[in-house]
């Protein structure tokens, strides 16, 4: 009798020192006195509920400090109270310079071209209100062209009519439900023309970016690029 009740302590006796303390331990007795749950393993790991960027979105009053797996993106997200956040993405861009390319290109043909392209990495943008700016720097010398800044087959157009150094600059915002608004004005000597757009975007996707120039009569140089810079802001 003596040895069952013996026995029987040595199993119950851990779960009420644990319960005694206010915290639970998974492969420990005696789990961190900080911690609510303790997980203690050297062979295996904590595997948190993993689901698609659909169903993490469709998650009703999510808490803050919610964290799922998205199988979508690969990454492990949580919600801050207002918007879901992608951990990945807080370490995937060290600065707030996204890309820089000072190589010259120009448009000799009417038709549409590509003067410059560049590939935004997927969760550049990672919470609603943060922004890409964009600033493009060149020179037309043709009597008539379009000048686009393209994002994923949308685009800001801007109608030039006289010949001129340019300056490009727009800003792309993320806003709720992965769409983002868009607005932008280019600058010349003479004058200047403003362009705006709405679309929408998964940004835990990569986001394609062209700028594009068509001129309706081919002239050599009609349409040269000079810089670009992208840049993020908070």
């Amino acid at each position: 009798m003596m040895r069952r009740l013996f026995g029987f302590l040595l199993i119950v006796l851990p779960t009420i020192l644990v319960a005694q303390t206010g915290n639970a331990g998974l492969g420990t007795t005696s789990p961190d006195p900080s911690a609510k749950f303790d997980i203690v393993s050297n062979t295996q790991g904590f595997l948190m509920p993993r689901m698609s960027t659909a169903e993490r979105e469709a998650i009703v009053n999510p808490a803050a400090g919610l964290m799922v797996y998205d199988t979508n993106s690969q990454s492990h997200w949580y919600f801050n109270g207002s918007t879901w956040i992608n951990t990945q993405a807080e370490f995937s861009i060290p600065s707030q310079q996204v890309f820089t390319s000072f190589t010259q290109s120009s448009l000799l043909q009417a038709a549409e071209g590509v003067l410059g392209s560049y590939v935004i990495p997927p969760n550049t943008l990672s919470a609603d209100g943060q922004a890409l700016e964009f600033h493009v720097m060149g020179m037309v010398n043709s009597d008539s062209a379009v000048i686009r800044l393209k994002f994923s087959g949308e685009s800001l157009v801007f109608p030039v009519n006289t010949q001129g150094h340019f300056d490009l600059r727009a800003s792309l915002y993320r806003t709720p439900s992965n769409t983002y608004k868009c607005s932008g004005m280019l600058v010349m000597p003479n004058g200047q023309n403003a362009s705006y757009l709405e679309g929408f975007s998964n940004f835990s996707l990569s986001l394609p970016f062209q700028l594009t120039a068509e001129q309706s009569v081919a002239t050599p140089n009609g349409v040269v690029l000079e810089g670009i810079r992208i840049s993020r802001i908070q």
